[in-house]
């Protein structure tokens, strides 16, 4: 097998290759290749040919990559991704505008800690761009291992373990219970988690660590789990019903704190202790980060030192 000659592999060819496994069908691959399906099943057998193994596996419903091209795919879009940011830096470098940071944020960090490091980068980089996206980490890790997030700012998950995975903690956390603050429960003394069975529940997704660590909560003091009428990490989606429904919901401590007066959202009184956890940064283990995204580092982790200066990282 001549896993050597992958140097000398084109473009071109890793292109066609994220194109065909992404589409599934040679046809369709052909088309939005520009490519004639003839020319593109030519290139393919070339492709497997110089390399001496199998790439995709042929059926009638289409094309599947087999292991072999699973893995040479998986870096073909590493490598796609780094020519896509040098083509930016190199249009950035030409046309005088700034650099440019792609962020990947987690609910616990938009509403102090990224908003806060943002406004730092500004005033001492004016000419850094800032280009945030929010979601959930089964949906940011994924693109920061493939370099289209330079790296994720929020709730430090289980991904933390991975190999090819850098995490920095920066300060402690946890989830509180909310709800509108003219929801029946605020009125309610010496309130216990199964007292909260009996209303509807906003929840984060099922899969996502503080979903299970919500969860937790409960099967430790021997209840089963709310289910939820709403599965949603949406803040302003949340936020809204909560004021206008009776459901009960849950939000990082910072967010609540920050909204509880002004948007008439009110914290109960009921702990979820399984939702203690930290909040940091994760990059690719795998990547030289470039300058610009170690200096957004340095200024997050004093943005995170100044708003948490007595936050204990002890483990």
């Amino acid at each position: 097998m001549k896993f050597n000659n992958l140097m000398r592999l084109r473009i071109r060819q890793l292109h066609m290759l994220i194109v065909i496994s992404e589409v599934g069908n040679i046809r369709k691959s052909a088309e939005k290749l520009n490519l004639t399906q003839p020319a593109v099943t030519k290139a393919l057998h070339e492709t497997e040919n110089f390399m001496e193994v199998e790439l995709f596996v042929r059926s009638n419903r289409g094309v599947i990559p087999t292991s072999y091209g699973n893995i040479l795919i998986n870096h073909a879009k590493i490598v796609m991704s780094q020519l896509s940011h040098a083509c930016n830096d190199l249009s950035d470098l030409q046309t005088g505008h700034g650099a440019k940071i792609v962020v990947g944020t987690l609910i616990v960090a938009s509403s102090k800690l990224l908003p806060h490091a943002i406004q730092n980068v500004q005033k001492q980089y004016p000419d850094i761009r800032v280009h945030a996206i929010e979601g959930v980490n089964d949906k940011l890790i994924p693109a920061l291992l493939n370099n289209d997030i330079d790296l994720v700012v929020g709730r430090l998950s289980d991904f933390r373990y991975r190999d090819n995975i850098i995490c920095e903690a920066l300060y402690k956390t946890n989830a509180v219970i909310v709800v509108g603050a003219n929801h029946p429960l605020v009125a309610r003394k010496n309130l216990h988690l199964n007292d909260l069975l009996e209303w509807r529940w906003i929840l984060p997704p099922k899969g996502t660590t503080v979903r299970r660590q919500i969860d937790k909560s409960f099967f430790d003091v021997n209840l089963q789990p709310p289910d939820e009428a709403v599965e949603s990490v949406s803040f302003l989606l949340n936020q809204r019903l909560l004021q206008n429904t009776e459901l009960v919901g849950v939000m990082p401590y910072e967010v609540a704190q920050e909204i509880m007066v002004k948007d008439n959202i009110h914290i109960l009184p009921v702990t979820l202790p399984e939702t203690s956890g930290y909040v940091g940064f994760s990059v690719n283990r795998n990547r030289t980060l470039p300058a610009v995204v170690r200096i957004f580092i340095n200024i997050l982790m004093a943005s995170a030192s100044e708003l948490h200066p007595s936050n204990d990282l002890q483990k």
